[in-house]
């Protein structure tokens, strides 16, 4: 089921894009496009290419970017990225006192897209640290952030494997934010097999799988990635406001946190992010005690009310108790409940019903049953 429904409120994809417009626009993109009978326009999601396709598309449509994305690299899911963003704008805009001159981030891992700066650039003018280990990526970055003029906000650093926070930031310098969407995968084989080993509760990922190993793979996976990140940042400490990092799994939140409470942090926080058929937590934390991220409300996603359910009682002669007979007491019972309801089907084995309530008549029956019987006794016994 699409979650686009709980996506950050300020998200424009919460609304799916016109696939339609964009096949007739982009002349790119309508090679991978195919309509349906029903004038449905869609893409193969396993195609790396289509997906390649559709994220420069919307790029260039919704924020005027112009970005080259290497067919054997991340291609980035963009309502996920604006997710992500835009929580960090509501814990920069709730927790930290404004400053004079520009809001200044870090991108762990900027990847060859180098999506995250960019569109912090383009939708809020931060300056960024762009960092990243694989050199191709880099200057796949770099030539990005050339392509839209965006060198005086933008620098795409090399560094070692295995760096993160030391030895990336800029000892001159002090820091809003730390953002990163770390590999989530401890080896190749692992990443080969992540849809077998998902339990059955979960849907299978709808999108092919893109990136390079150095995009998706670490030694350790994102867990010991992240225990990196927290124990980098507990020697750091005040150089940055807020240390912010994207998780894959919800089950690493248990060890996750236990490392924040040993590293001494003053608050931390999370968040859900969901979109599309996928859902991943954002994690931040500081070390200074003026910001107090609990006080950031957490996003919840609503359930949904229980079904009501009715169980039709089974007659004293079983021979009775059959799909006729249950489809005439169900008949019996939208009439009394004042419901509207029309047969759709009919079959000796199953019967299908629309129904349509115009006022919730069916809550608290027993109590209503009870006053009725009631007021039936009180009238006969003055009687």
């Amino acid at each position: 089921m699409s979650q686009n429904k709980y996506m950050h409120p300020r998200n424009i994809y919460k609304t799916r894009p016109n696939f339609k417009e964009l096949a007739t626009s982009y002349p790119e993109f309508r090679k991978f496009a195919k309509q349906d009978i029903t004038g449905k326009v869609t893409i193969d999601f396993k195609n790396q290419e289509a997906l390649r396709a559709l994220t420069t598309t919307l790029l260039h449509k919704d924020f005027g970017l112009r970005v080259e994305i290497p067919l054997n690299h991340l291609v980035p899911a963009l309502p996920l990225r604006l997710n992500y963003l835009l929580w960090l704008e509501d814990l920069l805009h709730l927790s930290v006192k404004s400053r004079e001159g520009q809001t200044r981030g870090v991108d762990i891992g900027c990847g060859a897209s180098c999506i995250y700066p960019l569109l912090a650039t383009t939708m809020k003018k931060w300056k960024m640290l762009a960092t990243e280990i694989d050199h191709e990526s880099v200057e796949c970055a770099r030539r990005n952030v050339a392509c839209n003029d965006y060198e005086d906000f933008i620098t795409v650093k090399q560094v070692e494997a295995g760096t993160i926070l030391k030895g990336a930031l800029d000892m001159d310098d002090a820091y809003d934010f730390t953002m990163c969407n770390p590999p989530f995968f401890s080896c190749e084989r692992e990443a080969d097999s992540s849809s077998k080993s998902r339990s059955s509760s979960r849907t299978l990922p709808r999108n092919g799988r893109t990136g390079s190993l150095s995009d998706i793979v670490v030694k350790g996976g994102e867990v010991a990635f992240i225990l990196q990140m927290i124990q980098e940042s507990a020697e750091l400490r005040y150089k940055v406001k807020i240390y912010s990092t994207m998780v894959g799994l919800k089950s690493n939140f248990n060890v996750l946190k236990s490392e924040l409470e040993k590293a001494g942090v003053a608050s931390s926080t999370h968040t859900e992010f969901s979109q599309g058929h996928t859902t991943r937590w954002g994690l931040a934390w500081t070390f200074l005690p003026e910001i107090n991220l609990e006080m950031i409300p957490k996003s919840k996603k609503k359930k949904n009310p229980a079904p009501v359910k009715y169980v039709v009682p089974m007659p004293i002669n079983p021979l009775y108790y059959n799909v006729s007979a249950v489809t005439s007491k169900l008949e019996a019972l939208f009439t009394q409940l004042q419901i509207e309801y029309k047969k759709m089907k009919w079959k000796k084995e199953s019967a299908v019903f629309e129904v349509m309530a115009q006022r919730n008549t069916w809550s608290h029956q027993r109590r209503k049953r009870r006053e009725k019987k009631n007021h039936e006794t009180q009238h006969f016994g003055k009687k």
